[in-house]
């Protein structure tokens, strides 16, 4: 929080029998320059490439992808999840999939439709601090996209470049006791449930093991 200068630019305190010395204008002044939000023009990890399947690639999150993803996070299958953000918030949580990225040197991807490049979800890589395991993590942003599919085929794709790109020993996904329908797609992608983990927040979900995928 700024303080409030008020006090320090009273008129009144001035001591009227000091002169003051002229200044010309300009003269010792800072330049005042009109604060502007800014977003990268150029991609952002240019190292890494898209990966392809059947009808998607997925790429690396950029900027453009914030309204998608926006606009997911203020839709009721958001909400369902008890996932709760305001405006602001989205920036900040994009922001820390992007963070994500340069500090563990991987994260999810955002996959988009071969056939018209909009964007559909997120799915890929993830291991934030304070979680126990490598996770693959998926979302499907819209309800029209649900069902189609698409977090099968992204996810196979990203168990291969994990255990092979990134040579991870194991990797998991955590999935909350309600989500059955995260639940049957890890068992279809071959995943068996290993316990449960509590994570920092106190909040209980399952472990679903994936089987390691041969290089």
């Amino acid at each position: 929080m700024t303080e409030n200068p008020s006090h320090l630019s009273n008129p009144g305190h001035e001591a009227l029998s000091r002169p003051r010395a002229r200044r010309r204008v300009g003269e010792g002044a800072a330049p005042v320059q009109a604060a502007q939000r800014t977003e990268a023009t150029e991609p952002l990890f240019p190292h890494l490439h898209p990966i392809e399947t059947e009808r998607l690639r997925l790429v690396p999150p950029q900027p453009h992808h914030i309204p998608t993803y926006a606009a997911f996070l203020a839709s009721d299958r958001a909400a369902a999840r008890g996932w709760t953000t305001l405006p602001h918030e989205v920036w900040r949580s994009f922001a820390a999939i992007l963070g994500h990225h340069l500090l563990r040197g991987f994260g999810p991807y955002v996959l988009e439709a071969k056939a018209d490049g909009r964007a559909i979800g997120l799915c890929g890589p993830w291991w934030p601090d304070g979680q126990a395991e490598r996770e693959i993590k998926w979302s499907i942003w819209t309800d029209a996209d649900e069902g189609q599919g698409y977090a099968h085929e992204a996810a196979r794709a990203m168990l291969t470049h994990a255990f092979t790109a990134l040579n991870w020993p194991t990797a998991v996904s955590y999935i909350a006791p309600d989500n059955t329908r995260s639940a049957n797609l890890a068992r279809r992608l071959g995943a068996t449930e290993d316990g449960t983990w509590t994570t920092p927040r106190g909040t209980t979900v399952a472990v679903f093991r994936h089987p390691k995928v041969a290089p």
